[in-house]
């Protein structure tokens, strides 16, 4: 049986698949830094190729130690790897035929 909705890679051209890299937070003295990494590709849903791939980091100091702060600056990385994520998929050169 096979199932198919809109959101099947069956209705779309491209697929972006992400696999989380790295992380982590490290504290050094009294600065701590949330780094968070990406590795995202661009297939074509047709031929199951690779159009694009590339790795994403973004590292961002949190305002203290506190758990809070860490969590935010957390929030910010992924918001930041969301719009490179967003502006690398958009400028990609390889184009499905």
């Amino acid at each position: 049986m096979c199932i198919r909705d809109s959101s099947s890679p069956a209705n779309t051209d491209l697929t972006l698949a992400t696999e989380i890299t790295a992380f982590h937070a490290i504290t050094q003295g009294d600065n701590t830094r949330a780094t968070v990494a990406i590795y995202g590709q661009l297939i074509d849903n047709h031929s199951r190729a690779t159009l694009c791939s590339k790795r994403f980091i973004a590292s961002i100091p949190a305002r203290d130690k506190r758990i809070e702060s860490v969590v935010k600056a957390f929030g910010s990385a992924g918001q930041k790897l969301a719009e490179e994520v967003i502006e690398w998929s958009e400028t990609c050169d390889a184009r499905p035929d």
